[in-house]
């Protein structure tokens, strides 16, 4: 009886040794990745700040119609040109940007909705 008491009070104490080393190899490997993480973070934080710049106030109309362009150039697919398309220039532009939007709100909403032409189905 004495014998199998010791045995399992070995096991035990083998059992507890080997989950004491798998914790402290589970604290080690979070370690490493909150340090990643934490670099990771700090990183983001730098490239923001390098982002965000101070405009000067001559300059404010300019930037602003640059934004303007590259925001006009990014809805050009969900637009109608009437120089392209002649035969839609008798559409009134109100239509126009109900149909742009029923549109856009389909290819957002619905992954099987695409424009006839539009390849990029990936």
């Amino acid at each position: 009886m004495i014998k199998e008491l010791k045995e399992h009070e070995q096991n035990l104490t083998d059992l507890s040794t080997q989950t004491y080393k798998n914790l402290k190899q589970f604290q080690s490997q979070n370690n490493v990745i909150l340090d990643s993480l934490r670099d990771e973070i700090v990183n983001s934080e730098n490239q923001l700040k390098g982002m965000i710049v101070e405009v000067p106030g001559n300059e404010v109309g300019e930037i602003k119609k640059e934004i303007e362009e590259e925001f006009t150039r990014s809805l050009e697919g969900y637009t109608v040109n009437k120089n392209k398309y002649p035969h839609l220039r008798g559409l009134d532009p109100k239509e126009v940007n109900e149909i742009s939007s029923i549109i856009k709100h389909e290819l957002n909403r619905n992954d099987k909705f695409y424009l006839h032409g539009d390849f990029n189905l990936i």
